[in-house]
């Protein structure tokens, strides 16, 4: 079952590229300029990049050791390992996953100083964040819920939806960024599985490796370090694909109306 979804974004990927053979979008169209814009980001804010990656590693880690048990006499904490439940790990997961929401935001917000001025880019600033994390959460759902039916809806939500973030900040949705999803990748659904297919089979390689390592190592030292450098990777190549999600909506955009604003978007 874990070999599943990397085989079948193979298939997909394949067809994808005979499909839009006559189409100019693609990863490598979008990889260069998305490299260099990171570069300026991640330069201007590498200790939040830095503590983001950290979290990540060692959250990751922590799946590795079995959880330690705590002194008796900590009634709390003792109670709650005793269930399973490691406070400090869930902490650390809980750092993780916003370090990971806010360099994503940051990216997407930083794109966006490029296009409009600093008092637009920053106005309505505590809701588009707000509609930015819904989006991300309804979006997510959406692809969990089409995997549980089958493979392939999983697989297809997860093309459609990859924009679904950039959406709601460009355009302060909310939800709605679904819908516009579908609006945006109607005509251009297989030159945008050609640049989300190769972020996601690498993503879910990468990310399969200790897994895959933990059936045939049992030094959990040397697990630990194969785990630490795979989701360094994996944390690499999503951040790469968040500059690339932005650039890809603003192409979508361009493509369909040629103007970036929409008349049902929230004001």
């Amino acid at each position: 079952s874990e070999l599943a979804w990397p085989v079948l974004t193979v298939v997909f990927l394949v067809l994808a590229h005979r499909i839009s053979q006559d189409k100019d979008m693609n990863v490598q169209t979008v990889l260069r300029p998305a490299m260099s814009k990171l570069k300026t980001i991640i330069g201007q804010r590498f200790i939040l990049f830095f503590f983001a990656t950290l979290f990540t590693v060692v959250e990751q880690i922590c799946h590795v050791f079995a959880p330690v048990k705590t002194n008796a006499n900590d009634l709390i904490w003792g109670f709650l390992t005793e269930l399973g439940i490691d406070p400090l790990r869930i902490l650390i997961g809980l750092a993780s996953m916003a370090g990971w929401i806010i360099c994503q935001y940051i990216i997407f917000l930083d794109n966006m100083l490029d296009d409009q001025s600093v008092d637009e880019a920053h106005k309505h600033g505590k809701m588009r964040f707000l509609l930015f994390v819904v989006a991300n959460m309804a979006s997510a759902m959406a692809i969990v819920l089409g995997s549980f039916l089958l493979l392939v809806p999983g697989l297809f939500l997860y093309t459609i939806l990859w924009i679904a973030p950039a959406i709601s900040i460009c355009e302060r949705r909310g939800i709605t960024a679904i819908g516009r999803c579908f609006i945006l990748a109607d005509k251009e659904f297989w030159s945008v599985a050609k640049v989300v297919l190769p972020f996601s089979l690498a993503m879910s390689v990468t990310a399969a490796v200790p897994d895959i390592m933990a059936l045939v190592i049992n030094n959990k030292i040397l697990l630990a370090s194969t785990t630490a450098v795979c989701n360094i990777l994996v944390f690499a190549i999503t951040v790469l694909s968040w500059q690339c999600q932005y650039d890809l909506y603003k192409y979508l955009v361009k493509s369909n109306y040629g103007v970036q604003d929409d008349p049902t978007a929230k004001t």
